[in-house]
């Protein structure tokens, strides 16, 4: 699809909108894709121009495609200051999987509302979506904002249950989560458990004795 093949060749976003080259496909009678429309998500920037590619979606039939509808809460996510089009497209999904929850997660976090990503987070648990990594290290990062040290330790404890390997993302996660709850302890012995560790980890750790005036420990 040629289309879809010049959409990944635009540069991210803010540098080109990939709205005039949708209308001039639209104008030689070329029907997007499910493809075509995450390709175009990614590359804008603005409420206005989502909103555009929005009601595309729904009149090429897309709005209940959920490779298209996830595509949409991210950008909705990433555009929108107070998240409020994000939670009414999210509300509006009959079923979200994973990838719509965590989006939602991340998104609270990364907006500074700690307690909303939380909630958010026991809420997936409730309709019975399973987290993954990526779901765990955004609710790991709003414990350590919000001081959810219970909820940091009962996510531990489940990606042990799961076997999971603690790689340095997640790693990181739960030193940084240890740390800024002030459970140094538990925060080493994540540290010293990890087979790779990279600048964050190690910043995570500095930061944990420096929040508890460990100076020495610190250096």
């Amino acid at each position: 699809f040629v289309f879809n093949s010049l959409l990944r060749s635009l540069p991210p976003a803010p540098a080109c909108s990939p709205l005039p080259l949708f209308r001039h496909f639209l104008g030689l009678g070329v029907r997007p894709n499910r493809y075509t429309f995450p390709l175009m998500l990614t590359s804008l920037s603005s409420l206005c121009e989502l909103s555009v590619v929005h009601s595309q979606v729904v009149k090429s039939g897309f709005a209940r495609d959920l490779h298209v509808r996830n595509a949409l809460l991210a950008s909705y996510a990433a555009c929108d200051p107070d998240l409020g089009h994000a939670e009414q497209l999210f509300d509006e999904m009959p079923r979200p999987d994973v990838v719509a929850w965590t989006t939602m997660i991340t998104a609270y976090r990364n907006h500074g509302r700690s307690f909303h990503a939380l909630n958010t987070f026991r809420r997936m648990f409730a309709a019975s979506v399973a987290p993954n990594r990526v779901t765990m290290v955004s609710a790991l990062g709003a414990c350590a904002a919000h001081g959810a040290v219970d909820t940091g330790i009962w996510i531990h404890q489940y990606v042990q249950k799961q076997g999971w390997e603690l790689d340095v993302v997640l790693g990181t996660a739960l030193v940084d989560m240890y740390g800024k709850c002030g459970h140094v302890v538990e925060g080493v012995r994540v540290f010293s458990e990890m087979t790779e560790r990279n600048v964050c980890t190690w910043n995570s750790i500095i930061g944990a004795f420096a929040l508890e005036q460990d100076g020495e420990m610190a250096l």
